[in-house]
C-alpha cells in the first residue's frame, strides 16, 4: 500500500509541472488537444517519467494537505517557466508574420486564433502552424521531454524551496531580448524588400503626383510578399531549426531559466 500511495502522489504531484508547461506551449496549445486526449496525453507522459521520479525520496513524514497544495502550486510555477522558455521560437516565428502583414497591410485580416485564445494575423498564424509543424516532423518533441525531465532534477518533485544558487534573475528578461532578436531576424528580408517598395513608390509619387501611391502599394506588397515567401520558407526553416537545436536553442533556453 506505500508503494501505489508513493506512485499516487508522485503523479499526482507531476501533473501540474507537465499539465501547465503543456498548456502555454503553443504546440500542444488547449485548441489542438481538448478533453479527455488532452488529459490523457498529459497522464501518459507522467506515467513515463514515473520511473525517473521515483528515485526521489519521500518525506519522512507523510505530507500533510496544506503542504501538498503548497507543492501542487510550487509544480505549476515551474511548468509556467517551462512552458514560458519553450515558447520563445514558436512566439517569435508569429511575431515575424506579424511584422510582415503590418508592413504589407494585411492587419485588418487579422482572426480569431482557438490556439492563442486571441487575435492573430493570417501570416502569423501560419508561420506559428508552420514552426509548430517543424517542431513536430524532427525532434523538437524529444528535446522538449529532456529538459522536462532535466527540471525534475534541477527541481525536485518533494523540495518546496529550490536553492537560490541555481536562480538566475535576469533569465527572463533576456529570453524576452531573445525572442525580439529571432522575430526581427525571421522577417528581416521581407521587410528589407517592403522598403525597397516603398521607395520606389515613393520616387514614383514625385513624377507622377495623381498616383495614389497607399492603394497602389498594398496589393504590390502582398503579391511579392507572398511571393517570396513561398521562396522564403524553406530558408527559414533551416533557420528555425538551427535554432531550436543548436547550442542556444530549446535545451539551453529551458535551462536557462530553471538553473
Amino acid at each position: 500500500m506505500e508503494d501505489v500511495a508513493k506512485v499516487v502522489l508522485t503523479i499526482a504531484l507531476a501533473v501540474p509541472r507537465i499539465g501547465v508547461a503543456f498548456t502555454i506551449a503553443p504546440f500542444f496549445g488547449s485548441g489542438l488537444l481538448l478533453g479527455i486526449p488532452r488529459h490523457g496525453f498529459i497522464l501518459s507522459t507522467a506515467l513515463v517519467l514515473i520511473p525517473i521520479l521515483l528515485l526521489a525520496p519521500l518525506p519522512q513524514q507523510s505530507p500533510s494537505p496544506l503542504l501538498l497544495c503548497a507543492l501542487a502550486v510550487k509544480e505549476g510555477l515551474i511548468g509556467l517557466l517551462l512552458g514560458f522558455s519553450s515558447s520563445i521560437g514558436f512566439w517569435a516565428m508569429q511575431a515575424a508574420g506579424e511584422y510582415v502583414d503590418s508592413q504589407r497591410g494585411a492587419t485588418a485580416g487579422a482572426y480569431f486564433n482557438p490556439l492563442l485564445r486571441g487575435l492573430n494575423s493570417p501570416m502569423g498564424g501560419l508561420m506559428l502552424r508552420f514552426s509548430i509543424m517543424l517542431f513536430l516532423a524532427t525532434r523538437g518533441f524529444v528535446v522538449f521531454l529532456s529538459a522536462l525531465l532535466t527540471s525534475f532534477e534541477i527541481y525536485p518533485l518533494w523540495n518546496f524551496l529550490p536553492e537560490l544558487k541555481m536562480v538566475k534573475a535576469n533569465a527572463v528578461s533576456l529570453l524576452a531580448g531573445q525572442l525580439f532578436e529571432l522575430s526581427v531576424l525571421y522577417s528581416a528580408p521581407l521587410l528589407v524588400l517592403f522598403l525597397l517598395i516603398d521607395l520606389g513608390l515613393g520616387f514614383m509619387n514625385r513624377f507622377v503626383p495623381s498616383l495614389n501611391v497607399f492603394f497602389f502599394s498594398l496589393p504590390v506588397k502582398s503579391v511579392v510578399g507572398l511571393l517570396l515567401v513561398t521562396i522564403y520558407l524553406p530558408f527559414i526553416a533551416w533557420a528555425f531549426s538551427r535554432n531550436l537545436f543548436s547550442s542556444e536553442g530549446l535545451s539551453v533556453w529551458i535551462h536557462s531559466i530553471l538553473s
